[in-house]
Order: C-alpha cells, then sequence, then structure tokens
C-alpha cells in the first residue's frame, strides 16, 4: 500500500508527500533519497502478484521514451529527467524516480491564477518569463521530434515547475502516451506496427496522414480509436507549440 513514508526501489527512495497528482492508471508522488534529494516518483500501482499487461505496456513506453530523449544534450533544460526506475514487487508497483527543478503541475497555478503574479502581470518581465518557460516546452517537444517520438498528452498536468522560480523552471512530463514513429525513410510510406498509419517522410519534414491509434481503454474492457492528423515541420516545431500553450496560459 503506497503511503507517505513507505520506502520504495529497495529503499532508495522514501515517499513523502502526496499523490499531487492521481490519475487513472498512474499517481505521482514527492520522494527523498537517503541524501534527503528531492525528487517526482511517478507510480503505477498494481494488485496481485502479476503486473497489468497494460499497465507495464505503458511504463515500459514512458521509460524507454525517457531514457532515449534524456540522453539528447540540454534534455535536462526542457523535461523530466529519469534518475531510478524498477518494479518494487514488495509495493506492488512500477515507479519511476524524476528529476526537474520543481515538481508542481502547472494545472495548479491556473487554478489560482490571481495567486500566480506571472499570469496576472503584463509587464514585460513577467511576460519575458512565461516566453522562457514556453520556449523550454518547445524545445521538449522538439527534443521529443527528433527522436521521432510524438507526445499525444500535452496538457497543463504534464508541465511541472517551481513557483520560487516561475515559468523559467517549465519542464515537460507524462510521456506514458507517446509513441515513436520509427526511422526516417526519406520520400517513402512507412506502416508503423500496431497503428493504421501512413507516415511519409522528406528531407526534415514529416507529414503523418489517416493516423487511428489503437489501444485499450485504462480499464482494459474495450477498445478505442484516438485519430490524430498533423503536419510536423521541424523548423515551425518550437513556433507552433508555443503559439498553443501561450494560447493556454492566457485563456
Amino acid at each position: 500500500m503506497l503511503a507517505t513514508g513507505v520506502h520504495i526501489l529497495r529503499s532508495r527512495c522514501r515517499l513523502v508527500a502526496g499523490p499531487v497528482l492521481d490519475g487513472q492508471i498512474s499517481q505521482s508522488w514527492i520522494g527523498i533519497d537517503e541524501d534527503d534529494n528531492k525528487f517526482l516518483v511517478k507510480v503505477w500501482p498494481f494488485e496481485g502478484e502479476r503486473p497489468d499487461d497494460l499497465q507495464r505496456a505503458l511504463w515500459d513506453a514512458e521509460l524507454r521514451t525517457l531514457y532515449r530523449v534524456g540522453s539528447s544534450p540540454g534534455a535536462e533544460n526542457c523535461i523530466l529527467v529519469i534518475r531510478d526506475a524498477g518494479v518494487d514487487r514488495d509495493s506492488r508497483c512500477f515507479a519511476m524516480v524524476l528529476q526537474a527543478p520543481g515538481y508542481e503541475p502547472l494545472s495548479g497555478a491556473l487554478g489560482q491564477r490571481a495567486a500566480t503574479p506571472w499570469l496576472q502581470s503584463r509587464e514585460p518581465q513577467s511576460r519575458f518569463a512565461l516566453w522562457t518557460g514556453l520556449a523550454n516546452l518547445a524545445e521538449g517537444v522538439a527534443l521529443l521530434h527528433e527522436q521521432h517520438i510524438i507526445h499525444r498528452d500535452i496538457s497543463a498536468e504534464t508541465v511541472y515547475y517551481a513557483s520560487g522560480f516561475g515559468p523559467s523552471s517549465f519542464r515537460l512530463g507524462g510521456f506514458e502516451w507517446s509513441v515513436r514513429l520509427g526511422a526516417r525513410v526519406g520520400g517513402a510510406v512507412a506502416h508503423v506496427p500496431g497503428m493504421h498509419a501512413k507516415v511519409v517522410v522528406s528531407d526534415s519534414s514529416v507529414c503523418i496522414s489517416s493516423y487511428n491509434f489503437l489501444s485499450a481503454d485504462p480499464f482494459g474492457t474495450a477498445k478505442r480509436a484516438r485519430e490524430l492528423g498533423v503536419v510536423i515541420e521541424s523548423e515551425a516545431v518550437a513556433r507552433t507549440v508555443a503559439e498553443q500553450l501561450i494560447h493556454l496560459v492566457s485563456g
């Protein structure tokens, strides 16, 4: 049973607060290591002796994404980076230990605009700070796209920050629904296993059309289809993402 004070990952980490986010299949806690360093601990609890296949698949997908993208130069400046991970059978959970400047979800700030100065002020300094934070997120998305990964779940709940540092501490997280499209095949059509998709790659541009991703729902009781039609131009990634996010925080 997960609770404050519980040690996980063979006592390498202790949960001290949370869950700060409690989703349908995963939870996010604040934890500390043996040296009292603070981390975001993401856990996927499971029942019984054997983990759920869907939970394991999502955990594996996010783990691979974090290791792949986290090895890129400058990754710590724009995404949550992984420091430890494993299956804790005593506590019956998958776990990841993630590091960033802060671990408060952006959704909390958006829900308390009056108490968040950089969402209220129109002064140039505040605007500059906000754009700096949005640039961090855009760089994080660009890192994913360079690895042929699409995030698929960017929201205020998957962006983390430190209230003491403001928007400059924005970091992108929440990679469990991310999908890697596969290697570039210049000018050709590629079919990605497990998807009904047509991916056309030409030079530095990726065009994804008629994209259906089929997966089990969080409770394993049905199938769902999710459609996405996007065009990603490498030079426009940062600008497009920044425009979408600034609309989110100013809406």
